[in-house]
């Protein structure tokens, strides 16, 4: 159950991903607080259940859910569309929790676009979304004359990533098709490309307060989809990693995400740790500006974000 803390009044937020563990709880806290909530997720049934939940243990009716994809461009074009005409006064909060990883060992998955569906999920959605959205988050801003908020939830593996030459020139990851474990690597990969490419959005749109979070282990249904052996394995293999690092609860990330909206003068464009510490990773790619510009390069090229 979500543990209420102080946090500031957002009149209207979306919530990526929100129809179970991490995204659930933020969307709780936030209607616990009065917020006009949108939870946006892939399934309906599951996305009805969420809003239901919410509403009843938060006694807040304004919650409503929208079926959309953030991982395909129409997905998003939709998405936004939508939100704009229900958002009126603009969107302050913009949570980008939606993520993906997949429980093959082998095989990858694509995207109706042809990108790789970790990648577009996690790097391309959440950047794309948020130009999409930035008209609503400055509306937004103009209204209560502070920045709207676009928080995303990202992964202590982008500490153990590297963006690489190799790998911009081929952001799909198109070599890794029959190497076992690519998926794992590439997920890494996507959050560490999130939680830098966020920074040239600051400076796009520096009226709107952009930060990221990296989670570590969390205990969610994260990475259980796979049914069968695979399913099975990965299940089971995850309990036993969560109990060895001490997986965090989904309501203790949502909590630290809300304290992160509601500390002041934070540095835009930076991502944080689950103290509220900068991350500060090393790494060639953090230290190499032109190597940053690419990726950005990568970003507009493959997807449109600009």
């Amino acid at each position: 159950m979500f543990r209420e803390i102080e946090h500031p009044q957002f009149k209207h937020a979306l919530v990526t991903g929100g129809t179970k563990g991490i995204g659930r709880e933020i969307a709780m806290g936030l209607a616990a607080a009065g917020t006009h909530v949108i939870i946006v997720g892939r399934n309906a049934e599951t996305g009805r259940e969420a809003q239901k939940i919410v509403i009843d243990q938060t006694g807040n009716p304004h919650v409503i859910f929208l079926a959309h994809n953030i991982s395909s461009a129409a997905g998003r074009r939709e998405l936004a569309s939508k939100v704009r005409e229900i958002t009126p006064g603009g969107l302050d909060l913009l949570v980008n929790n939606a993520g993906f990883t997949s429980t093959k060992l082998l095989g990858r998955e694509f995207t109706a676009d042809g990108h790789d569906l970790i990648v577009a999920t996690n790097l391309f959605g959440p950047m794309d979304l948020t130009r999409q959205l930035h008209g609503n988050l400055d509306e937004a801003s103009q209204r209560t004359g502070e920045r709207a908020h676009v928080l995303g939830i990202s992964s202590t593996a982008a500490n153990h990533a590297e963006i690489t030459t190799a790998s911009l020139e081929d952001p799909d990851f198109h070599g890794l098709l029959n190497r076992f474990f690519a998926n794992k690597r590439i997920y890494g990969w996507s959050k560490r490309a999130y939680n830098l490419a966020i920074a040239k959005h600051a400076e796009l749109y520096p009226d709107i307060q952009i930060n990221n979070l990296n989670p570590g282990v969390t205990d969610t249904t994260f990475n259980q989809g796979a049914g069968g052996l695979v399913g099975l394995i990965n299940k089971r293999f995850n309990r036993t990693i969560s109990r060895l690092r001490n997986a965090v609860p989904p309501e203790v990330v949502a909590n630290t995400l809300l304290a992160l909206a509601a500390t002041p003068d934070l540095p835009n464009g930076a991502s944080f740790n689950m103290d509220l510490t900068l991350w500060e990773p090393r790494g060639r790619d953090i230290a190499d500006p032109l190597l940053r510009q690419e990726l950005w390069r990568v970003i507009l090229r493959t997807s449109g974000v600009h």
